[in-house]
């Protein structure tokens, strides 16, 4: 029987390293805990209690057999909770003879209390005596006793302490809740403590408007958490002080690092849950009558939920080898490498970060200068510093189209405060002073001349600084019409090395001595232009599914025409089947060494120790089932669901309208130009690897080219000679096409790594009703903590991706020079590390600036 395969690259389960069983979520599970459950309580219980009360207002029999339920409803959750706190200290103790294994964290200790909390205050509603003013009025405040009063106190200060809790996880080691929250806390305790006013237990009357007033506390924190839910929107305009002090959007500068630091991000996330934040702090509950006690079986029902989240985590969970593999093939610096090339697509070629001037008369104007941006012509401006005797500056300089070196003085009190020019040369096509093609003139430089006479310098050289990386050959084009931008660059040396004094390529042997790799292997990078124009917004727009062209006449994605060959997915795809007997064939072995990520649907859930399977019982994931089919029936899929590889598959595949006509207006052109180079470095004896990148639209634009250069046949005289696979690193990129595509793509091009930065929305799009998200995703935090292969839970645990300021190719600059940073110490040596707004974004620049 043959296999059935799986090309989606999402772990069933992560490694629950912070000890707590939320990290190590199944899918099922998730689903349970997290959307079925939680909804159907509320949902079936407001449905219950509105009925209820209805049928009182309606019918006065009912009057007994509602305070009846209303009673019994207050010792069933006291039971609930009650029964609870003795399981979690008899099986998940600090310590135990009897259990090993990972113990309750400390934070889940603290949500066991709050439950034991809930099951108190229960008991004190459902044995308090309290009187309603009249029966009739479905708003009314309830009057009671001592128990009563403080009861209905205690379910305030849990909901104080939900927003302590949530404010405490967002601050680093060392620092505490800010002074202004801990006020406003304590005032609206303060101002709740009037609701012990004791009133007219008959009648409500002017005297009871302080009662009235502490009741104000609630609404007061209702109004605080949703202007904490639309905070994003507030965050814009920047019009509220209070809105726009304190965010709750991300936990900036914290990592997600597996342990404790990715507890608390889990549990910071579970409590700030728009629902959940929502839905603890309505402004219903005692002492309003009206649905009090649903509003209490909801609180204690999300306090029980965080609690039982956080229960010890079982201890066959492990690390699931997709992750482990994903981790090890990442490489953090050759992202940000093609990073550089990817915002080569939009400003261009970098110019020279450092400069060397060297032969000058004047000693002292030789040496290295630093780019420090560029003038209103866009021309770079270099800066160096004099010695400090002298209390001046040397800049080189472009003015109106004269390169030349002026000194400026640095000291204020000095008399000589105007520039003066040592050295200069015209040349008005140069853009950069080592494009200077004249010769230099300077000022004077001769013993025993005046520094007004001009004396000519052929021995003045202007070259590029140490450290800058060498290229060998770069070739952009694009089209017009659509206005989509593609580079072919060509760097000497492997993208993959380890930066040798800044230069990529350059790698170091095991006996400390360094070797150039530029003759034995070169680097061929294709990156295309994300979205920078109407024309490409449109394009964007045009989120309507296509399929492919018919490989066998025309490619995947146009004509062919010119030396380019025509590309053939159904040969592709079966090679990667195996034989004509259907012997399943592992396509990654022979290409990368990587583990195969076609593994059964079976073989998943057996290699996790059948943790697939435990956790909630099957009466529970029954209940979520039945409820989720009930009160979600269009909720998407959330990309789980998979086709199997087949050649049946092909005939599904379909992809984005836009994307696919922007390749398909530049492929010829591309794989031209890619051909020959591939032909003129194999002639020459040259290893070639090819890398794809591209950020937002130009993402989805490498996908489709890298899938189309990974089914390209290997016969002589039609094979593309280059070191497979093509790898592929994409940022901030849009869905591109729906499940067969994806099951396709994966199996193809299995060295694909999408990185998204932290709260980036357009990964999300186009919607997952229709559209997948392909390659192994790697999700950059706020600290630069590198999380891989996203399970289903995590991904829903985590952030939502609902920022537009994480987008620009600036912010992942930022984040991924962080990366850097946490895993070598060292900054990452961007070729435009010299233009101002990369400086910022490499030294950390908040993102929405």
């Amino acid at each position: 029987m043959k296999e059935e395969w799986s090309t989606l690259y999402r772990a069933p389960q992560m490694h629950a390293e912070s000890g707590a069983w939320l990290e190590g979520f199944s899918k099922r599970d998730a689903q349970a805990i997290l959307i079925a459950l939680p909804w159907t309580v509320l949902l079936s219980s407001l449905t219950c209690f509105m009925v209820l009360y209805a049928l009182e207002a309606g019918l006065h029999l009912f009057l007994v057999v509602f305070e009846r339920v209303v009673n019994a409803s207050h010792y069933l959750i006291a039971l609930g909770c009650a029964l609870y706190v003795p399981v979690a200290l008899l099986v998940e103790r600090p310590s135990s003879c009897c259990r090993s294994g990972p113990r309750r964290s400390k934070e889940g200790w603290i949500a066991i209390g709050a439950v034991a909390a809930c099951a108190v205050i229960a008991l004190c509603y459902a044995n308090s005596v309290h009187s309603l003013p009249d029966r009739k009025l479905w708003i009314s405040f309830i009057h009671g006793s001592f128990a009563f009063r403080a009861a209905t106190t205690g379910e305030f200060l849990l909901q104080i302490a939900w927003l302590w809790s949530a404010a405490g996880l967002r601050c680093e080691k060392g620092q505490s809740v800010p002074s202004w929250r801990r006020w406003s806390y304590s005032l609206l305790v303060l101002l709740w403590s009037f609701t012990w006013w004791v009133g007219d237990d008959q009648q409500l009357s002017v005297d009871d408007i302080p009662f009235f007033l502490g009741y104000s506390a609630r609404v007061i924190l209702f109004v605080y958490c949703v202007t904490r839910v639309f905070r994003k929107c507030a965050r814009h305009c920047q019009c509220c002080c209070f809105c726009c002090r304190d965010e709750w959007v991300c936990l900036e500068n914290l990592p997600c690092t597996p342990g404790r630091e990715r507890l608390r991000y889990l549990l910071f996330y579970l409590l700030t849950r728009p629902p959940f934040l929502l839905i603890m702090n309505l402004p219903l509950g005692y002492p309003l009558a009206f649905l009090a006690t649903w509003a209490l079986l909801v609180r204690c029902g999300l306090i029980l939920l965080i609690a039982l989240s956080l229960r010890p985590a079982p201890t066959p969970v492990e690390e699931h080898e997709m992750e482990r593999s994903t981790r090890e093939q990442f490489d953090v610096l050759l992202a940000l490498h093609l990073c550089d090339f990817s915002w080569e697509t939009y400003q261009g070629a970098p110019v020279p970060a450092v400069v060397v001037i060297s032969g000058c008369g004047h000693p002292e104007l030789n040496g290295e200068y630093t780019q420090e941006g560029r003038d209103q012509n866009d021309f770079p401006i270099y800066k160096r510093d004099l010695p400090q005797h002298m209390e001046r500056q040397a800049f080189l300089q472009n003015t109106d189209g004269v390169w030349e070196v002026v000194t400026k003085s640095t000291s204020s009190a000095s008399s000589t405060s105007s520039d003066e020019r040592w050295v200069y040369a015209e040349a008005e096509s140069a853009e950069t002073p080592t494009q200077v093609q004249g010769v230099w003139s300077e000022m004077g430089f001769k013993e025993g001349e005046e520094k007004d006479c001009t004396v000519s310098n052929a021995k003045l050289k202007i070259t590029t600084g140490p450290g800058e990386a060498k290229r060998h050959h770069s070739v952009s084009g694009g089209c017009p019409l659509l206005d989509v931008q593609w580079l072919l660059a060509e760097q000497m040396g492997n993208l993959t090395s380890e930066v040798q004094d800044g230069v990529p390529g350059v790698s170091q042997s095991s006996s400390g001595s360094t070797e150039d790799r530029s003759a034995e292997e070169v680097s061929i990078v294709v990156a295309f232009r994300g979205t920078q124009s109407v024309k490409n917004m449109l394009t964007d727009a045009r989120i309507s599914l296509q399929p492919l062209a018919e490989e066998s006449k025309t490619g995947p994605f146009g004509l062919c025409e010119g030396p380019v060959a025509c590309f053939d997915l159904e040969a592709k795809v079966v090679t990667k089947l195996g034989s004509a007997q259907g012997t399943p064939l592992n396509p990654f072995s022979p290409l990368s060494g990587a583990a195969d990520p076609l593994q059964s649907t079976t073989g998943s859930a057996a290699s996790l120790g059948g943790q697939e399977d435990a956790g909630l019982p099957g009466c529970c994931r029954l209940l979520a089932q039945c409820c989720t089919k009930l009160f979600f029936p269009f909720v998407p899929s959330d990309e789980d669901d998979d086709e199997e590889l087949s050649l049946e598959v092909l005939e599904n595949i379909r992809v984005h309208r836009g994307f696919a006509e922007a390749y398909g207006a530049i492929r010829s052109d591309v794989l031209a130009i890619l051909k020959a180079r591939l032909d003129h470095w194999q002639k020459l004896g040259v290893t070639t690897k090819v890398f794809a990148t591209g950020h937002s639209m130009g993402g989805a634009i490498a996908n489709l080219f890298a899938l189309d250069l990974s089914a390209a046949p290997e016969e002589p005289g039609r094979s593309l000679p280059f070191d497979r696979p093509v790898v592929v690193y994409t940022f901030g990129a849009p869905r591109a096409g729906n499940a067969a595509f994806r099951s396709v793509y994966n199996a193809l091009v299995p060295q694909t790594f999408r990185v998204v930065a932290s709260r980036d929305v357009v990964p999300t799009l186009p919607p997952s009703i229709a559209y997948r998200q392909i390659g192994k995703e790697v999700w950059v935090d706020d600290a630069g903590e590198l999380t891989f292969v996203m399970s289903w839970a995590m991904r829903h645990i985590l952030p939502a991706r609902d920022s537009v300021w994480y987008h620009p190719m600036l912010a992942y600059y930022r984040l991924l020079n962080r990366a850097l940073l946490r895993k070598t110490g060292r900054p990452f040596p961007s070729r435009f590390r010299g233009e101002s707004t990369i400086q910022e974004a490499l030294n950390g620049k908040p993102l929405s600036s």
